[in-house]
Order: C-alpha cells, then sequence, then structure tokens
C-alpha cells in the first residue's frame, strides 16, 4: 500500500472513525471523505489485511458495514469503520485521563466525574434499548434509538430526586448525585452527548432537535457492552444490576470488590 494513502486513510479514520462510500441523499461528503472513499475501492485483500492489523496493533477493530446487511446505508454504500477493543490499551488522544477531562464539570475529583458519566450513560442506553425493547446485538435497529437532550435531562433529574427521596446518603455515590445544583444536570448529559457525538456514537439532526444513535455507536455497544465504559467505572463489570451495586451498596459492602473480578463475557 502507497505510504501517502495508508497515512491518509488512517489519520481520518482516527480522527472521524469512519468512512462512508455513499452518502444518503441530501446528505454531503466530509471534506476528503469521498477521494478516501475511492481509494478504499481499491485496496486488495493484502492491503485490506494490512489496514486490519494495524488497527488491532492501534486498540480497534477495523469493520465493514455493507449497505445489503444494514439498514440506513444507501443503496451500494459501505461504511468503513473503526471499534474500540476496550481489552488492549487506549491511544492518548482515547485514553482514561483525556475523556475524564472532557467529561468533567470544572475542577472535581476523579469520582465525582466517574459516578455522573457512569449513570448518564446508563441512562442514555435505557433510551436506546430498554425502552425500544432493544438487546445490544440488536445493531441494526440503532434507526430506531432517536431521543432528545431534554428527554435525557428529564429521566435524569426524576432518577436523582427519587435517589435523594429514598436513599440520602446512603452511599457516597448517592451523595455526589444528590448535590447536584443548578444546570449541573443540563451541563453534565451536554458533555456526555458531545463527546459521543465527537466520537461518532451519535449525530444530531438540528431540524427534530433530537440525538439519532449511529450505526458505528451500535456496533460499539454490540461488540462490547459488558466493556463498553470499563475506563469510568469503579467496579469491574457493567451488567444489568450494576447501577443499583455501584450507586447504592453500603461501604461495607464494597469491601469485596477487591477480590479477583470476573472476566466479562
Amino acid at each position: 500500500m502507497d505510504a501517502e494513502i495508508f497515512a491518509r486513510l488512517t489519520n481520518w479514520l482516527f480522527s472521524h472513525r469512519q468512512i462512508r462510500t455513499v452518502v444518503p441523499k441530501g446528505s454531503r461528503f466530509k471534506d476528503g471523505e469521498k477521494d478516501l472513499a475511492y481509494e478504499l475501492d481499491l485496496l486488495d485483500g493484502d492491503d485490506r489485511a494490512y489496514l486490519e492489523d494495524f488497527f488491532a496493533f492501534s486498540g480497534f477493530s477495523l469493520k465493514i458495514f455493507d449497505w445489503t446487511e444494514y439498514p440506513g446505508i444507501p443503496k451500494g454504500g459501505q461504511i468503513w469503520g473503526i471499534v474500540r477493543n476496550p481489552a488492549e490499551e487506549a491511544p492518548g488522544w482515547f485514553s482514561e485521563r483525556e475523556v475524564r477531562q472532557r467529561l468533567c464539570d470544572g475542577v472535581e475529583p476523579k469520582n465525582v466525574t466517574t459516578v455522573w458519566a457512569f449513570v448518564i450513560y446508563l441512562h442514555y442506553l435505557h433510551l436506546a434499548y430498554t425502552r425500544l425493547d432493544r438487546h445490544p446485538s440488536e445493531i441494526t435497529r440503532y434507526v430506531d434509538a432517536i431521543f432528545s437532550k431534554e428527554e435525557l435531562v428529564e429521566g435524569l433529574r426524576q432518577y436523582v430526586d427519587q435517589l435523594g427521596e429514598e436513599h440520602a446518603d446512603v452511599t457516597e455515590a448517592v451523595t455526589i448525585l444528590t448535590a447536584e445544583r443548578g444546570q449541573e444536570i443540563e451541563r453534565r448529559v451536554g458533555k456526555l452527548l458531545d463527546f459521543l457525538a465527537a466520537t461518532g456514537c451519535l449525530v444530531f439532526n438540528k431540524d427534530d432537535q433530537a440525538y439519532s444513535q449511529t450505526l458505528l455507536g451500535a456496533a460499539d455497544v454490540a461488540e462490547h457492552f459488558d466493556w463498553e465504559i470499563e475506563y469510568l467505572l469503579p467496579k469491574a463489570n457493567l451488567n444489568e444490576d450494576a447501577l443499583g451495586e455501584i450507586i447504592l451498596q453500603s461501604d461495607d459492602e464494597k469491601e469485596g470488590d477487591h477480590d479477583e473480578p470476573d472476566q466479562p463475557h
């Protein structure tokens, strides 16, 4: 593979995480994307294998989504995307430190950022999966995952208010959440939505004022649901009981958390 083409392809995918070979009607290619789509069409098997190996060593899996298998892709089109492999070390621009800096609400302890990001993310999963009766493995239903920032904020506010009424000061996590003031929930939700949009997991529709999950975002969740935000979790695993265990578990109960954790399946 030509070194210049390799550099252009990998730099683009690291920056945008996907290349579309065909765009929907009414949409436009990003500057430079169409040229790269043409170069992808010229790759032979060895070139493709080389790209796959390169991204694997960089902590990502190269995925090719075809219009015959996934709705939302125009006829004849493909989406080439990179999906994060959390079992491998993250590159610096996607590291724990970088993520925390983008999600924190000013200067605050790490555990405050962790708790808020975790709870907001699970409420996002509720809108994109639970209320649709959708399993994380159902990638093709990403087209149904549409919600507004206001829905996410309202659901989170109700949850925090309920925590304050029923479990005030039970744990440090509850204390962190119920100490919110003013527009804090709106700011924190906005930061997480901006982060998910910047990493290609969500797209914002200005006309509808709503967020939609992307194919890449759905692939991320399907690929490693248990690991999806492992770098933000104060516990080893993300499962259906994780929210209650982390938020409401007493300090005495947490003493057992230092045992060797089960590996995600």
